[in-house]
């Protein structure tokens, strides 16, 4: 009796084993038939939508590009002031009247205004140095010399060639 169960196992198992190899080459042939048909639809739809977009014509507007007003990369941002300026730039109408150069705080007056050396007056004119020749001012990256009244007078005397006692 045992004989006989055991060869109705291994009977059960050989059955049950086809059975799965069937089903598995029937599941593995399906598959991919569907995949394959699945995949011919999708490349019909892209096809046709290819096609319909080729026919669309997009005409866009033609764009040139020009360079001209833009700036040399190659150059640094401080090149491009120096190239802007032309010549020296005019100093500001500015009149010294006068200097008090002896002390530890020189001052002087110009334009009717008390300075001393660090002020800023008339549109960005910096005062510089004061001393008893004159006022050394900065403006737009250059140094400008007011040149005392008394210098000035020393000067106009020399020209003429004496006094006018």
């Amino acid at each position: 009796m045992r004989k006989k169960f055991s060869a109705l196992i291994h009977l059960f198992i050989l059955l049950l084993v086809l059975g799965m190899a069937v089903n598995y080459s029937w599941a593995i042939d399906l598959k991919p038939k569907k995949l394959r048909d699945n995949y011919n639809v999708v490349l019909e739809k892209a096809e046709k939508e290819i096609a319909a977009s080729a026919e669309q014509v997009i005409i866009r507007p033609t764009v040139n590009y020009t360079a001209s007003n833009l700036r040399d990369p190659f150059k640094g941002p401080q090149d491009d002031k120096e190239e802007k300026e032309e010549g020296p730039a005019k100093l500001p109408e500015l009149k010294l009247q006068g200097i008090v150069w002896g002390t530890d705080n020189p001052q002087a007056i110009i334009n009717n205004i008390v300075v001393k050396k660090g002020d800023a007056i008339a549109g960005g004119v910096r005062i510089l140095e004061i001393n008893k020749d004159g006022v050394v001012v900065f403006f737009k990256n250059r140094n400008y010399n007011l040149s005392s009244p008394v210098m000035e007078q020393l000067e106009k005397i020399q020209k003429k060639g004496g006094t006018d006692d």
